[in-house]
């Protein structure tokens, strides 16, 4: 049996003006233009200024088995925004690179929490949480801009604001149940030891800039993905990094 499914769009005030259901579909030249949509739309507060500008529109379809799901409803809110996810991004900068956690070949159970940073610039004496820098993020599985990439990548990645004194930036991401994950990004600065993973893609190579988010914690790479984020939870991220200052580790102080 063949169904079928329309999408109306309006600019301006929309109207529902239901049709009468045959069952036939589009048979010939009997097409929605002609039995009518189902909707009418009336553009007349909008004006003819807007005649020089344009629209984009993402459209998604959901497909719910109708064997199981005998009381549902095509007019429940099911992928609405359910809530706001709440992200923290913290910076460290060492003295020395041998100060950074080498986790990314090794991470040694270990996942960032909430007190991941703090707990580390007090156990390690030339590392300290910094003000100026940025992260950023975006929807999905996003695909790594470049481990030695200076300055913000473009679109879609959408930068935070700087670090604050105490080496902390946030921000909140509306998420739905079909948001799969969110992709976290540092912005390097020049100056600093890069990432290595892209040229290193065993890890072999620790003499690195490194940055993980919660159990994300693998490669020494400058892309985390935080996978299904969920409403009213906060997710942490961390980043360490030291200056350049040789070109191994016996010139790393």
């Amino acid at each position: 049996t063949t169904k079928y499914i329309g999408k109306a769009w309006c600019l301006g005030n929309m109207t529902h003006t239901p049709v009468s259901q045959d069952g036939l579909g589009k048979t010939g030249g009997n097409g929605p233009l002609v039995r009518g949509t189902g909707f009418s739309c009336n553009g007349v507060d909008v004006g003819n200024i807007i005649q020089s500008d344009g629209i984009k529109v993402d459209v998604n379809f959901s497909v719910v088995q109708s064997r199981n799901n005998g009381a549902y409803q095509c007019s429940q809110d099911h992928d609405t925004p359910k809530g706001n996810a709440h992200f923290v991004a913290r910076k460290i900068v060492c003295d020395k690179e041998s100060d950074l956690p080498n986790w990314g070949a090794d991470n040694g159970g270990n996942n960032i929490s909430s007190t991941t940073a703090a707990t580390w610039v007090a156990t390690h004496a030339s590392c300290h949480l910094v003000p100026g820098w940025k992260f950023q993020y975006t929807t999905g599985y996003a695909d790594n801009p470049g481990d030695t990439l200076t300055g913000d990548a473009g679109i879609p990645w959408v930068t935070t604001p700087l670090t604050t004194v105490g080496g902390i930036t946030s921000w909140d991401m509306a998420v739905t149940p079909s948001t799969d994950a969110v992709s976290v990004r540092e912005v390097l600065q020049t100056g600093y030891i890069p990432f290595t993973h892209e040229a290193s893609t065993t890890n072999s190579n620790d003499f690195s800039a490194e940055m993980y988010c919660t159990d994300d914690v693998v490669n020494y790479d400058n892309l985390e993905y935080i996978m299904s984020p969920v409403k009213d939870k906060t997710y942490y991220c961390v980043a360490w990094n030291a200056k350049k200052v040789g070109t191994n580790k016996d010139h790393d102080e």
